[in-house]
């Protein structure tokens, strides 16, 4: 868990400690980070470290939620692209996190990446608004979380060669086959 207030001490802690776990990144995997590295690197005390995360996990977390909420904002702000300038900026902008993406999988916790994607939909205003049901709801959040998974961890495993407009052409493919089994 993460604890991140509105307050420019802290904000600029988090952003010193994003920072150091990127520059560690660099050098060794997530899964052989230390605190202490990740804190040298970033220049802040395990004190403030342990004030704002719990584990080198929750910046993970942190820094996928903030993703999330950058993708939906451009999402907001591309109202009048088209839905293939839309599908390719969005997935553009998941593929130009790769080091982030990487250090999920290599984390030993894969669920953040779906725990994050479903806390945002959780509170997204589908249900709110009646577009769909609760338990619509729940098949969309899975379907979504898995799609999302799959093509960043297939995309990690083709050594990241294919491009947002790649996977996309893949996709609709697939998606394609998946209408003819369900039609």
């Amino acid at each position: 868990m993460y604890r991140i207030k509105n307050d420019k001490r802290i904000e600029k802690s988090v952003a010193a400690i994003c920072d150091g776990l990127y520059q560690c990144l660099k050098e060794k995997s997530f899964s052989s980070l230390t605190v202490n590295e990740i804190t040298e690197a970033a220049g802040v005390s395990r004190a403030t470290f342990y004030r704002i995360f719990d584990s080198p996990q929750d910046i993970l977390s942190y820094l996928c939620e903030q993703l999330i909420s950058d993708v939906v904002t451009f999402l907001m702000s591309s109202l009048n692209a088209s839905a293939a300038e839309i599908r390719e900026g969005s997935l553009q902008m998941w593929l130009d996190k790769a080091d982030l993406i990487s250090a999920i999988y290599n984390s030993g916790n894969p669920a953040i990446l779906s725990d994050s994607l479903q806390k945002y939909l959780k509170s997204s205003y589908f249900t709110g608004m009646g577009v769909i049901t609760q338990d619509e709801m729940d098949y969309l959040q899975e379907t979504l979380s898995t799609i999302l998974d799959t093509v960043l961890r297939v995309w990690l495993r083709h050594n990241k060669k294919e491009s947002a407009k790649d996977i996309l052409a893949l996709y609709s493919k697939i998606a394609s086959i998946i209408g003819i089994i369900f039609n």
